[in-house]
C-alpha cells in the first residue's frame, strides 16, 4: 500500500524547496490544494522509479538463479 506523506510539516519543507516563502497556514485553500497535489506527484514519481529499480534487481536475481540452474545441469 503506498501512502502519501501530507503533513504539515512535509507541505512546508516542500514550499520551501519550491522557493516558497509563505507559511502553509496562511495560504489559500487553492495555493494548498496545488502544493498537496505537487507533494502527491513528487511522491508517486519516486516510488515508481523505486519499484522500476527493484523490478529490475529482481529480473537479474532471477537471471542469474537461471544460470545456476544450467550449470548445475552439465
Amino acid at each position: 500500500r503506498i501512502g502519501y506523506d501530507l503533513s504539515q510539516a512535509k507541505l512546508e519543507a516542500t514550499a520551501l524547496e519550491l522557493g516558497i516563502d509563505k507559511a502553509v497556514s496562511s495560504m489559500t485553500k487553492a495555493e494548498k490544494a496545488e502544493l498537496r497535489y505537487y507533494a502527491i506527484m513528487t511522491q508517486v514519481t519516486k516510488a515508481q522509479g523505486d519499484m522500476a529499480a527493484f523490478g529490475a534487481k529482481m529480473q537479474e536475481a532471477e537471471k542469474v538463479r537461471r544460470e545456476e540452474e544450467y550449470e548445475e545441469e552439465e
